[in-house]
């Protein structure tokens, strides 16, 4: 296991020494240490050898350093996988690692990616802290600066029927238009419910 760690420091052998990491025969002696590893070298697209790492040895992570890399993952690799995991821990933890989703979903995030990660976040089974806790973190958090902010406010009112829950709406989503529909024009069609064809109009 040492002279894995120490082959991890040769670049041009880096594969090599993480893949033999992962050999479910070896002892998992310092887990956290290897899957924190795992996890920052771990490329943008490719999660699998520190997923495979942790759920091979069910690594139990003490270190916030590590929570954060290996969570940092989950939501690399599946939004709802990575909100489940944050119901595993503490309430004071899970709310920090949600917030957490909340932010990657929204700020780390991009193009085609982020439209698909957003409209699994405003869909999650959120029960009534949690609800709390997403309205809390973008209308008055450290993600109301965040681009989407209120749309994902928006969206979620709308997904899980609430949407005059939402006060203000003209004021909250300005005027801003996308192909010519607002929020307000959106919130009408909302309220006037489906024609005969069932569709918004």
């Amino acid at each position: 296991m040492r002279s894995s760690l120490l082959i991890l420091a040769k670049q041009n052998t880096k594969q090599a020494a993480l893949d033999f990491l992962t050999e479910p025969v070896l002892i998992p002696t310092f887990s956290e240490d290897i899957l924190y590893t795992l996890c920052c070298h771990a490329p943008q697209d490719d999660s699998t050898l520190p997923l495979a790492y942790y759920h091979t040895f069910s690594v139990p992570i003490t270190s916030s350093k590590v929570l954060e890399a290996f969570f940092l993952i989950l939501c690399r690799t599946s939004v709802t996988e990575a909100f489940f995991f944050s119901r595993s821990k503490g309430e004071l933890t899970q709310r920090g690692l949600f917030e957490q989703l909340i932010d990657f979903v929204l700020t780390r995030s991009r193009g085609a990616l982020r439209a698909s990660r957003s409209a699994e976040l405003v869909t999650l089974p959120l029960n009534e802290d949690e609800e709390s806790w997403l309205e809390e973190y973008l209308k008055e958090g450290d993600g109301k600066t965040s681009q989407g902010a209120t749309d994902t406010l928006v969206m979620r009112a709308m997904t899980t029927g609430q949407f005059g829950s939402i006060q203000n709406q003209s004021e909250i989503a300005r005027d801003r238009k996308i192909n010519d529909l607002s929020w307000a024009s959106l919130r009408d069609r909302v309220d006037r419910g489906p024609n005969q064809d069932g569709r918004l109009t």
